[in-house]
């Protein structure tokens, strides 16, 4: 199972600028609980280390965990999304770390995520997809056989990003160039026939990305916490 975990939460939710100009958007209520520990809660407690790449206003988050000696912070200020793979401890990491944005509101299947990365022989990065959601946007996946041909926004396929992704950060390291965005990086991946995708994710996903869309979550019937 996974050792560990990161949680990207160094992101300013532009299209939230009016709900996160005190505070990120990792700590923007929905519910009556930051979006961050819609995850947080869920591994807590079985992963055994948690790591929060911060950014925009990181000291809020920092402060907001600065009780909890297990969650360690990577600064990933004015960085693109996936420097911290080439520039932080992980970088040596040799083992599947489970990726994770701050944004999304579900339930977290290890088990799920864990087996079929194993099945597809523990590839240097594995997207979690999901089935499109009315309201949300998301990069489209196309595939063959789990092996990604192409992502974009530009058409539409069955099955989009969910966000939710497992990398090998020393594989990546020693196999790809260094990128500082996922896109890049999973550009690079593809062009290498190095990117895959597990089954579609079994369980309701939401993300929140605009004022409107967390009008919508709490509208929807299975809307909870965890």
């Amino acid at each position: 199972m996974f050792k560990n975990t990161v949680i990207m939460a160094a992101g300013a939710g532009l299209r939230l600028k009016e709900l996160t100009i005190n505070a990120p958007k990792a700590l923007l209520e929905v519910n009556g609980m930051p979006l961050l520990s819609y995850s947080l809660n869920q591994i807590n407690k079985i992963v055994d280390n948690i790591f929060i790449t911060v950014g925009y206003k990181k000291n809020k988050i920092i402060d907001y965990f600065s009780d909890n000696k297990k969650y360690r912070i990577i600064d990933t200020s004015y960085k693109g999304n996936s420097w911290w793979i080439f520039n932080s401890l992980l970088k040596n990491f040799n083992e599947p770390v489970l990726v994770l944005p701050c944004d999304i509101i579900t339930i977290i299947d290890l088990s799920f995520i864990y087996l079929n990365y194993l099945s597809l022989g523990c590839p240097p990065c594995m997207l979690v997809p999901v089935q499109p959601v009315k309201g949300i946007d998301g990069d489209f996946i196309e595939e063959k056989n789990n092996v990604v041909l192409s992502i974009s926004r530009n058409f539409s396929t069955p099955i989009y990003c969910s966000g939710i992704q497992v990398i090998n950060p020393l594989y990546i390291n020693e196999t790809m160039n260094e990128q500082n965005d996922f896109n890049q990086l999973w550009h690079q991946l593809i062009c290498n026939n190095m990117l895959y995708v597990s089954s579609i994710y079994p369980h309701p996903w939401f993300s929140i990305d605009t004022k409107e869309q967390v009008v919508r979550y709490l509208e929807r019937n299975d809307c909870h916490t965890f």
